[in-house]
């Protein structure tokens, strides 16, 4: 848990504390010393191993200088808090992914709890594949579980291609055409060209918006296929969210 002084929130201390302990497990303070405290882990082996428990002289003080010490090597750092849209920008920019929520919330806070993780080492596990299958099960639980999370937090957690973002590099699937032709009927095809030139109500294709939300959201489509903010948000709470038009407007 970081914790700062109300009067000192957001001023980029919890975020510089967060970097100090990243290097520290990078090994980016070790001394070259390391005298003491192989003399320090040999005086503590022998507490542990038994003996007359009696006062010991010479031994090194409680606290060390952070150059003294050796940090024990690790792949990632974990996070777990109530899922709320400021923790989550906060957590994400300093480098975190989520790859789990709860589906029940909180008793006593009402929040979903957020695990995210930070890699250290990527040699050590496949990280981006834990990331994509997050994705892809949150995405499908947003009409369920999660359908009363903030639209905010959902296109956070999803971030999905939009206009004022670099390309994230996806392309077309090789079997796009094959993919198609089992999601939608050539009737479907139709009606969804009849909405865009303006000839019907969006109430002609509201059955195809979360197979076109799900696609999109989950990178199916290439990186030209790129929505505004506002779209997007539109395209989640609809399609995804299962939210009606009056309630979105609401």
């Amino acid at each position: 848990r970081i914790a700062a002084h109300k009067e000192a929130a957001k001023l980029g201390y919890g975020s510089r504390a967060l970097g100090l302990l990243t290097e520290f497990f990078d090994n980016k303070f070790l001394g070259e010393n390391q005298t003491e405290l192989a003399q320090y882990l040999q005086i503590s082996g022998d507490n542990q191993a038994g003996g007359d428990i009696a006062p010991k002289k010479g031994l090194p003080p409680l606290l060390k200088p952070i150059g003294e010490l050796s940090p024990t090597p690790i792949s990632y750092l974990s996070v777990s808090y109530g899922l709320t849209t400021e923790l989550f920008r906060f957590w994400s920019k300093n480098g975190f992914s989520p790859f789990h929520i709860k589906q029940t919330k909180n008793d006593t806070t009402g929040e979903h709890s957020c695990m995210m993780i930070k890699p250290l080492d990527a040699n050590t596990i496949n990280y981006s594949f834990i990331f994509e299958d997050f994705k892809r099960r949150f995405v499908k639980l947003l009409s369920a579980d999660f359908r009363e999370l903030e639209l905010g937090v959902s296109i956070d957690i999803i971030k999905p291609n939009l206009n004022n973002r670099e390309s994230a590099g996806t392309s077309v699937p090789d079997n796009a055409k094959e993919l198609l032709a089992l999601l939608f009927t050539p009737l479907d095809l139709k009606r969804l060209e009849a909405y865009c030139r303006n000839s019907v109500e969006h109430y002609m294709i509201k059955d195809l918006v979360s197979t076109i939300a799900e696609l999109y959201f989950l990178n199916y489509f290439p990186d030209e296929a790129k929505l505004s903010f506002s779209q997007a948000v539109i395209l989640l709470a609809v399609g995804l969210h299962k939210r009606t038009v009056d309630e979105l407007g609401d």
